[in-house]
């Protein structure tokens, strides 16, 4: 998910997001604050030009699908 230019922390909090996970789950997950993950979630958002976790999370995965057909094709 390189590709999506987003930091360690927002690939991992988008990670969970696509997972099913609540933001109370991921800052139990992670050991930080419900308001952090929030703050990510809102980068994460603008920086894929999305509105919602669904949308987030589709993007993800087609990153790895993405990811799945190049390294497949080498």
């Amino acid at each position: 998910m390189r590709h999506l230019e987003l930091t360690h922390r927002q690939a991992e909090v988008l990670h969970w997001v696509a997972d099913g996970k609540t933001n109370e789950e991921i800052s139990v997950i992670l050991g930080c604050s419900f308001f952090t993950v929030k703050n990510h979630l809102r980068k994460i958002y603008q920086r894929l030009g999305v509105h919602s976790r669904t949308g987030a999370a589709a993007c993800a995965y087609r990153a790895l699908q993405e990811s799945a057909f190049y390294d497949s094709s080498l």
